[in-house]
């Protein structure tokens, strides 16, 4: 009796034994198998050079996952920059590129290979990018001459590619680009970016597109959110800033805590060393907040829109001097420039609260500025649109507040929505002020001096294009006194 059940032990040993090598082989088979595909994209990733617009960059990876179970690969320690010598001599300078991520991870990938005219496919559930440092120095591009070369070799076969969710967190960015002979430079830091279903390539290859014709790329939704952006242009005379720059295109919203163009010269300086643009301003935007928000060219829209946007307040500080020699380029007139954005606009409300303003000029043979000033102003724009639905549109300013500290300034302000239109009119009203408070700017730039009076209204009404304009001014005042002052000798009147 003994001896059959010791048989039957043994023979249920022997399948648990049989059960736990078949398992262990193809356990080991299964990570085997992984190992070996981390290895051969390791190989892949490192063993030729990257070749975009005709430079060539080396990549390295310290070490790459894949898991078969989700479809996923896993690289860590990428690395990205630029192969030395990936140009000769007579080629000229390359670009210089350093990128570094801490991960790149790809789970859900599913892969379709293309046949006869149907094009490969390629899926992936989610990518992500942590921590990613970039670093970019751009050539000198000369007048004339392009600064990229098209990559040589096998022309691919068209793929589309397709990514349910694309994520980039805690990124930092420098790049230094070239726009003829100035280089301007652009840092972003903190930045996270989400783009659900993103989509690019097609089944067309792109030599059969005609030349206005690009290759399809598309995205659902957009969020972002940025820590600090810093843009400096003109050989580093201006700096751009944004600060907690955020944006849901989900749920439409877009903000950020300041927005400021900054000259990197005081207003004496500017515009000796600036010599294509010689007047000193500087903008400083607080607390801006959109709702409403829909992107150009996401989700079928083809035009910035916000239901309504606001802004907490507003410093402009400018300032010109004539003695400098001034600009010979034309001007554009401010509605101009809204009309020639290059993408569609729309903003059918726009509120902006605690605007002060600042306006000195130094007239030619003068040394003392002549001073401007608004204070308090509140404005809102209705309507601002470049993609007007009849060419007679036009969008309203209305701002109240006070000039030069104490009159009480409203202005309502029409501009031509349509480049066909080239009208625009503008009525304003100055409250009751004693004449005195305006002789700081009469002084240095008309060398009168009001002595005395009181002005009880003025009110202006303008009208014109950008060619030639008209104005009315009714002015009501009482006990004005004006002394003229000699030019070379100002105390003398």
């Amino acid at each position: 009796m003994n001896r059959d059940n010791n048989k039957r032990l043994s023979r249920t040993g022997r399948i648990l034994l049989i059960s736990g090598i078949a398992v262990a082989v193809l356990l080991g088979a299964w990570f085997g198998i992984q190992a070996w595909l981390g290895r051969e994209v390791t190989k892949l990733l490192e063993s030729e050079p990257l070749n975009l617009d005709g430079s060539a960059y080396i990549t390295d990876v310290g070490r790459v996952r894949v898991d078969l179970a989700r479809r996923s690969v896993t690289l860590h320690g990428v690395s990205v920059k630029t192969q030395k010598n990936s140009r000769t001599r007579k080629q000229g300078p390359v670009p210089v590129l350093e990128a570094r991520a801490e991960k790149v991870s790809a789970s859900g990938i599913h892969y379709r290979k293309g046949r006869d005219t149907v094009p490969g496919a390629l899926h992936i559930r989610s990518l992500e990018v942590t921590a990613p440092e970039v670093i970019f120095e751009g050539v000198p591009c000369p007048e004339g001459d392009t600064c990229r070369t098209a990559a040589a070799g096998k022309r691919n076969k068209p793929m589309k590619i397709d990514i349910e969710r694309f994520g980039i967190s805690g990124a930092t960015i420098h790049a230094g680009i070239w726009e003829g002979s100035e280089k301007n430079n652009f840092t972003a830091e903190g930045l996270d970016l989400t783009l659900l279903r993103l989509s690019f390539g097609s089944g067309i290859p792109k030599e059969t597109l005609r030349q206005a014709d690009s290759v399809p790329a598309g995205v659902s939704a957009v969020s972002l959110s940025v820590r600090t952006l810093a843009y400096v242009f003109k050989n580093g005379a201006l700096k751009m800033e944004v600060d907690t720059l955020s944006l849901d295109s989900g749920k439409g919203i877009l903000s950020a805590g300041r927005l400021a163009l900054l000259p990197q010269y005081d207003k004496y300086q500017y515009a000796v060393r600036v010599g294509d643009h010689t007047d000193w301003v500087m903008l400083d935007v607080r607390e801006i907040a959109c709702s409403g928000v829909s992107l150009p060219y996401l989700s079928g829209h083809d035009m910035l829109h916000a239901d309504s946007v606001s802004v907490g307040s507003v410093e402009i500080d400018s300032y010109k001097d004539r003695n400098q020699l001034q600009s010979p380029a034309f001007r554009q007139m401010l509605y101009t420039s809204v009309q020639r954005i290059p993408v569609g606009i729309d903003f059918p409300v726009i509120d902006a609260r605690g605007i002060n303003i600042r306006y000195e000029e130094v007239s030619k043979g003068a040394t003392v500025p002549g001073v401007v000033t608004f204070t308090d102003m509140d404005a809102r724009i209705t309507g601002l649109t470049n993609r007007p639905q009849k060419p007679t549109q036009q969008y309203r300013i209305y701002a109240e507040g006070y000039m030069f500290g104490g009159a009480l300034v409203k202005t309502p302000l029409s501009l031509p929505a349509d480049s066909s239109n080239d009208r625009f009119s503008l009525k304003a009203e100055v409250g009751p002020m004693s004449a005195t408070i305006a002789s700081p700017v009469t002084e240095p730039i008309a060398n009168v001096r009001i002595v005395s009076g009181d002005l009880h209204s003025v009110n202006v009404e303008l009208s014109g294009s950008s060619v030639k304009a008209q104005s009315v001014v009714d002015m009501r005042y009482n006990n004005l006194q004006i002394a003229i002052l000699h030019k070379k000798d100002p105390e003398r009147e």
